[in-house]
């Protein structure tokens, strides 16, 4: 995607008043941040039961947390951003998919 098409949704929202076509200017400046990078797992998280045992651990790329602030998974699955972006606008958003891709 170029700049200028980004741009020109985002000012094309503000009369329009289509939500879904502001987030397009945010994520162009995120994803021209990214640089290609291995994926290096760090824990993130802990589930644990009524015992106290831990059931899970979650696990996140430490480049993407530490040096740009999202989360990364090694696991991407690409999605239809329309999809998500309807979700987010019409209901606040409901599902928690990470969208960071690891080039190797």
């Amino acid at each position: 995607m170029r700049f200028a098409f980004a741009t020109r949704a985002f000012l094309s929202s503000l009369s329009s008043r289509r939500l879904d076509w502001r987030s397009g200017l945010a994520f162009y400046h995120i994803a021209g941040k990214l640089a290609a990078h291995q994926y290096t797992p760090v824990e993130s998280g802990r589930s644990f039961n009524a015992g106290g045992e831990t059931t899970h651990v979650s696990y996140t790329c430490g480049v993407c947390r530490d040096v740009h602030g999202i989360v990364g998974t090694k696991g991407y699955i690409r999605q239809d951003l329309n999809v998500g972006n309807f979700e987010r606008i019409k209901w606040g958003g409901v599902r928690q998919r990470r969208s960071v891709l690891h080039v190797v």
